[in-house]
């Protein structure tokens, strides 16, 4: 009897390491709450969190089309039109460089 009592105490004893192992496994990779914010897969870095901040502030348009400039009746070209706040640009589709923009009053 006392080699199964012994026997049971290692098992009760390693079922108790191993349920405390798993439970702190568990705490570091719990599942995020609203409060926590979306799910990336992964915790964003500070120089990640400033990256994403700062090409936030980027001039974005709010509309932007492609359209045909004509030339003559026959002949035009594709361009880019992009209408933000103040302005808006027309823009080569290859280079992506400014052909023209136009401001307005915001």
């Amino acid at each position: 009897d006392a080699a199964s009592d012994k026997a049971a105490a290692v098992a009760a004893a390693a079922k108790e390491k191993i349920s405390s192992g798993i439970k702190k496994i568990g705490d570091k990779f719990k599942a995020p709450t609203e409060k926590d914010g979306p799910n990336l897969g992964f915790t964003p870095t500070a120089a990640m969190v400033k990256s994403h901040e700062q090409t936030a502030n980027i001039d974005r348009p709010l509309y932007q089309f492609q359209v045909t400039k004509l030339r003559s009746w026959r002949t035009g070209y594709v361009r880019l039109l992009s209408l933000y706040h103040d302005k808006f640009c027309t823009f080569d589709p290859d280079s992506h460089q400014v052909t023209n923009t136009w401001s307005y009053p915001s």
